[in-house]
């Protein structure tokens, strides 16, 4: 997320990471630890800047002609856009807003960490962070395939709450998503690879990285899988990609699931698969997706089933009602102009969800649980309500007509 040098955590959610987007040029890094989702393929020179596997051009834009940029425009030479300066992290954490009973405390600036998407909390406490300097370097996109994003170990050595300590685990790498912990290393995502690297000494170091299977692709890193979340199966899940993972006696173990999801997965108090899309929030398996594919049969019927799919109860949307956004101030450059716009010139409604995480204090037993989401890049984080009756889940906002987290700031905290 984009924050000006700041990395903040809200100390009551959950910390959790997801595969967000990359701020925009001139922003300084900061992620909140609770709102917020290897190696090198082969030897290449520093000098190339677009690996084998990633295509040299992405497709046209599909929203020209569609998208309202020029009334957009129009709408804001009328609206006084209030200055977005770049501010020191103890100035940036004066913008945040925060409900009652909530409070926010710095982690890590830069120079201590650099452009987060993803990161998860080891058995230590320490902090390991996928650092995605390769996005959107210039408005044309150039140079994503240089290697120069890395994984870091955050530290906080004496005990003050904020880290005080960064070691590169592994650097040199191209568009890494996620990462997830398994029994003797770590388990990287750098699409298409998926690598186990080993810290044979215990220097936070990689020693050693092999590649033992591929997850996503190396193209346009809005549209390749991220994730590797543990679920309580035991399974590592992904969105955006048609397989799930364990790591067993050494070995990758792959196995079928349903295709679905863009950025970032989570898990309710029960174990539901959620995730989200760019312009939905929060989608959620009502039934274990295991039961389609038990009967090839049905799974056919589901694949064939277009704008019913939600019918089976797997991937349904239930945030269909809670599409409203609230910034607190002018949200200037957004990606579909005045169609996303009110007359105020603040953004109505999502552009580009980036995760989603679950937030739950209550027993299973009780109906509610919060739900934490990263919007695009004009957007804090939002949060929703969710409440089960049997097999039916509605989620509607938790606080209407603002948002969970605002900030009177422009920059995003999902980056962009």
């Amino acid at each position: 997320m984009r924050c000006q040098k700041a990395t903040a955590s809200l100390r009551d959610a959950p910390a959790t990471g997801s595969a967000a987007r990359r701020p925009e040029s001139g922003a300084g890094a900061c992620f909140l630890l609770s709102a917020f989702t290897a190696c090198l393929c082969a030897p290449f020179a520093f000098s190339q800047t677009i690996p084998a596997e990633r295509p040299r051009a992405r497709p046209p834009s599909a929203l020209t002609g569609w998208a309202d940029w020029e009334n957009g425009e129009a709408l804001l030479k009328r609206l006084q856009v209030p200055p977005a300066p770049i501010l020191a992290p103890a100035d940036e954490l004066k913008t945040f807003r925060l409900s009652p009973g909530y409070r926010i405390e710095l982690v890590a600036a830069e120079p201590m960490v650099h452009n987060p998407i993803f990161f998860e909390f080891d058995p230590d406490g320490r902090i390991w962070v996928v650092e995605y300097q390769g996005y959107m370097r210039d408005l044309e996109g150039r140079s994503e395939g240089d290697p120069i994003c890395r994984v870091v170990v955050l530290e906080d050595t004496d005990g003050d709450g904020r880290a005080d300590k960064s070691t590169v685990f592994l650097d040199k790498l191209v568009m890494p998503r996620s990462f997830a912990f398994v029994k003797g290393g770590l388990l990287l995502q750098e699409p298409p690879h998926l690598w186990f690297c080993e810290d044979s000494d215990g220097d936070l170091r990689c020693d050693k990285r092999t590649e033992v299977g591929t997850m996503g692709f190396a193209g346009n890193p809005q549209h390749t899988a991220n994730g590797l979340r543990r679920g309580l199966d035991n399974w590592l899940h992904c969105a955006d990609w048609p397989k799930k993972f364990q790591w067993r006696d050494g070995k990758l173990v792959e196995r079928e699931t349903i295709h679905r999801g863009q950025f970032g997965v989570t898990f309710d108090e029960i174990g539901r698969f959620i995730t989200c899309y760019e312009n939905s929030a929060l989608h959620a398996d009502l039934i274990p997706s295991e039961y389609l594919l038990r009967n090839r049969n049905l799974a056919k019927v589901y694949a064939r089933a277009g704008a019913d799919r939600a019918q089976f109860g797997v991937n349904v949307n239930i945030a269909r009602d809670a599409q409203e956004v609230f910034p607190i101030r002018v949200t200037p450059a957004v990606t579909l102009g005045a169609l996303e716009l009110r007359d105020d010139g603040r953004l109505r409604t999502y552009t580009i969800v980036s995760g989603s995480c679950f937030y739950g204090r209550r027993p299973v037993s009780h109906r509610r649980a919060r739900q934490r989401l990263c919007p695009r890049s004009r957007r804090p984080p939002h949060r929703t309500l969710e409440t089960q009756r049997r097999y039916r889940a509605a989620c509607n906002p938790v606080l209407s007509g603002r948002a969970g987290i605002p900030r009177l700031d422009r920059r995003t905290l999902s980056s962009r």
